[in-house]
Parts: structure tokens; sequence; C-alpha cells
């Protein structure tokens, strides 16, 4: 890419942005003080395209380009702390996410994981054995491939249960699941189950919320199918939703909320 092209696609992707504050300003009151103009990340033939909102002038603005420090798929949506951008958090995505109103929400939903960073992600994290376990290991994706058990028998029939329960509206099944959850698995697997419920399920919720008020379709998952990591996404986000209907305070302290998670 010469500076020519650069040039373009700076001009094009702050276009861009700008068809994403219309979405932001129809959804942003539905959480308020969770979604704020995050920065937002734009990978291409390598490089980071850093666009931070300029609170003075009221719109996204490029910062700087940054190498990337490995190839960077097509597609994704992502959202973690830029160490060449002062460790501001960053929704981190391709220009593909800017070309459908889906696109736009999930950009959203990366906002979402902007707001737990800064709201107790890290102080949550130190608290995780298998946290402390990965780091000795030096395996960094241990959210991605920890090697929990989908395959077991049990868990596939509680998994099952909760499906069918969830169908009645029998929202009060999802305590038991976790009671039972908690005696099946060990504490690591169990915490990682707990750990992805409120980090994936929590930015899920979020998501739907927002679906819905556009009048699109929610993103949900078929619990029936076999369990998988995705499946805690689900899980997590109707979970989240049960806990904040009994306790709204929950939706503005996420370390409150892990914790009532994995009681």
């Amino acid at each position: 890419m010469d500076t020519q092209e650069k040039s373009i696609f700076i001009e094009e992707t702050l276009i861009a942005l700008k068809r994403f504050r219309q979405v932001y300003e129809m959804t942003k009151n539905l959480y308020p003080w969770i979604l704020k103009l995050y920065p937002v990340t734009v990978a291409e033939e390598g490089l980071f395209f850093v666009f931070d909102y300029d609170i003075e002038h009221d719109q996204y603005q490029f910062q700087l380009e940054w190498p990337t420090p490995m190839p960077i798929p097509k597609g994704i949506l992502a959202a973690f702390p830029l160490d060449f951008y002062d460790d501001k958090i960053s929704a981190v995505i391709t220009k593909e996410a800017f070309e459908s109103l889906e696109g736009h929400v999930f950009i959203l939903h990366e906002f979402a994981h902007c707001y737990q960073w800064q709201q107790g992600e890290k102080e949550i994290r130190k608290t995780l054995n298998i946290e402390k376990k990965y780091h000795k290991e030096k395996n960094h994706m241990w959210e991605i491939n920890h090697p929990f058990p989908y395959d077991n028998v049990m868990l596939i029939n509680e998994t099952e249960e909760l499906a069918n329960a969830m169908l009645e509206g029998k929202e009060d099944a999802l305590i038991e699941y976790h009671q039972n959850m908690s005696r099946l698995l060990n504490e690591v697997d169990y915490e990682y189950m707990i750990w992805q419920e409120w980090k994936e399920g929590f930015a899920r919720y979020i998501e739907n919320g927002i679906r819905v008020h556009l009048g699109i379709k929610t993103n949900t998952g078929n619990l029936l199918n076999h369990p998988s990591r995705v499946s805690f996404y689900h899980i997590g986000s109707l979970y989240v939703d049960a806990l904040v209907k009994k306790n709204p305070e929950l939706l503005a302290d996420l370390q409150g909320l892990y914790n009532k998670m994995k009681e």
C-alpha cells in the first residue's frame, strides 16, 4: 500500500465511521454508560490504522498507522489494548464490518468488551487460577484452546436439560444448571466456563439488546447441539439477562456480576 492508497483508505474509513455513528446514535441510550465511542482500529494489508473519537470536533479522526505483529484475518472482530497507542483498549476490525447493519452491531459488541476491560477485567483475571496456570505455561491463547471436556456425557445431558427448560421459560433452571456444573467440573474447567459466560455472554447480552432495538434477528445458539465454547456465549447471555432482571445494578457493576455468576 503506497502513500496515495493509504490516504484513500483513511478517507474511506472516515466516511464509513460516519455511517457507523448513525447506528451508534440510534442505540447509545440503551446502555449509555457502556456504549461510549472507543477507538476503532482497522487492519488492512499488514497495517493497523487507528481512529479515535475527538470530543472537541465530535468525530472520529485518524491517529496513526502501525505494523500488525502477525497476519490479521479478513473479518476479524476483536477488542484488545494497543501497546503502541498508550495501551488504549480498541475495537479491532477489518473494513468488511462497515458493509452492513449487522457489522455495525458487531462493532458495538466489541465496544461492550472495551467497557469490560475498563471496568474490572484485568482485576478479575488476576484472581483466576486458570489465568495463572496458563501464564506459567506461556499459553496466551487459553481462552480459545483450553481443553474443556465438551464430550462429557453428563455435561451434554445437563446442557440439553437447560435447553428444554429455557424453551419452557424456566429461568430458574439457569441457577440449577450452574450448581450442577460446579459439582460436575473441576475447579479450572468451571472457572473457564464462568469466564466465557461473563466475557462473551455479557457482550452478547448487550449485542442482542441492540439487535432487538434495531429490529434485526438476535444472535442466539441452539443448546441442543453438541456443547462448544460458543454454547457458553449463549448460556452466558441468558444468565446475565436473568441476573440483571433481579439485580439491575449488576449491569453497571461488572465485578459484582462476575462474582454473582460464579456463586
